[in-house]
Parts: structure tokens; C-alpha cells; sequence
């Protein structure tokens, strides 16, 4: 699955980093339908945001199935869709037009799919939506998260939608502190010492996703 193949790579870097061994943490909830008003949050520093193309696409690829077949994720996940930043263009701009349509109005996942198959909006800048659409819902998808098949339950397609997202944001960290530690070795500063010690903290609180399965 995509979550054993996140933990098992998050296992050897915690590993070659300082021989760490995944615990588990919690998730917290958004406050329901809140998060349009706030700043956005600060982003991880010294970030290097390139992973295997492959695990990339299939993150990317199963972010935006849970939220065209389960919509009614976007009140309590939207900030988190809104604050991502998709590597694979045509998925980015699925992404957009998701969260385009979703604040705009209340749409339920049959008017959401044929609104974003439709060729004719502007705001989509690839002719062949439908065909993006059908890679973004294809079996494929479903192999490595059964939690955005349509008819799964609201429960479980949460559950999916936390789970790739905390994979998401602790590859975030595992490559910035990677990135600190090369900048450690050639700079030995206070500053980059406790960009270490901070990110080495933060790792901590987000064990729970690559706990191992």
C-alpha cells in the first residue's frame, strides 16, 4: 500500500538521520468550515519538497479522489487541500478548480465530478479533464486507499484523508531535516543546530503516521 511504502522509506531515513524508531502521536481536527478566514500556516523551513515521482503522483492522486467522491470533506479539510501545492501540473490544477467549486457552492460528488469534467471552463487549462479524471479515479487509486472509493463510509474516507495527509506532512519533515543536516555539515552554527533539535521535535509529534503496519 502507499502507507507501507511511506513507512518503510520514512524508517530508513529516521534510521540513517539518528537510528530513530517510529512511535505514535495524534491528529488534530480543523474547526469546521473556520479555516478560510485564517492565515495560512507557516510553512515547514528548509523544506525540500522532491520525493519519488511515483509516491508523489499516488499522494496527489489519492488527496484528490477522497475529495471528489466525499465532498463533504472539503468543510473540515479544506484547509488543508488549500494549502498544498501539487507537483504533478494537471493534478495542481484539479486541486484549484476543486476548491474553486467547493467554496463557491455546495456541490455532492456527481455534480462535483461533471463539473470538473466539463472542457468548456476556462479556469481549467488542460483540454482532456475527463481524462485526468479518470487517472485521479481509477483502480489504481483505489488499490492503494479503499478509503476513496465512493461508496466507502464517511468515517473511513476521514480516516484516509488524515492518514495520506500526516504521510504527507512527515516526508515534509524527514527532507527538511535531512536539508538541516546538510547544512549543518557545512556550517556548524547555533542556528542550524536548533533547526535541528526543533525539526527533531516536530518528527516526534507526527510518529504516529509511520508507525508501521
Amino acid at each position: 500500500s502507499l502507507r507501507r511504502l511511506y513507512g518503510e522509506e520514512f524508517k530508513k531515513r529516521l534510521d540513517d538521520a539518528f537510528g530513530w524508531k517510529p512511535k505514535n502521536a495524534a491528529y488534530g481536527k480543523n474547526d469546521r468550515g473556520g479555516w478560510k478566514n485564517r492565515a495560512a500556516q507557516t510553512p515547514v523551513p528548509f523544506v525540500n519538497r522532491a520525493r519519488p515521482q511515483s509516491k508523489r503522483r499516488q499522494m496527489e492522486k489519492i488527496l484528490l479522489a477522497l475529495m471528489i467522491n466525499h465532498p463533504e470533506l472539503f468543510d473540515e479539510f479544506g484547509e488543508n487541500l488549500a494549502h498544498l501545492d501539487f507537483e504533478t501540473p494537471e493534478f495542481e490544477t484539479m486541486r484549484r478548480r476543486l476548491i474553486d467549486l467547493l467554496s463557491e457552492s455546495s456541490l455532492d460528488a456527481v455534480e462535483l465530478r461533471r463539473a470538473l469534467a466539463d472542457p468548456g471552463e476556462d479556469r481549467i487549462v488542460y483540454e482532456d479533464n475527463s481524462g485526468v479524471l479518470d487517472e485521479i479515479l481509477s483502480p489504481d487509486t483505489y488499490l492503494h486507499a479503499k478509503g476513496a472509493l465512493p461508496d466507502a463510509a464517511p468515517e473511513i474516507a476521514q480516516r484516509t484523508w488524515v492518514s495520506t495527509w500526516q504521510l504527507h506532512e512527515h516526508d515534509l519533515l524527514l527532507s527538511a531535516l535531512e536539508e538541516a543536516k546538510r547544512r549543518y555539515s557545512k556550517d556548524r552554527n547555533d542556528e542550524n543546530w536548533q533547526q535541528i533539535i526543533m525539526l527533531q521535535a516536530q518528527i516526534h509529534q507526527t510518529q504516529q503516521a509511520v508507525g508501521g503496519d
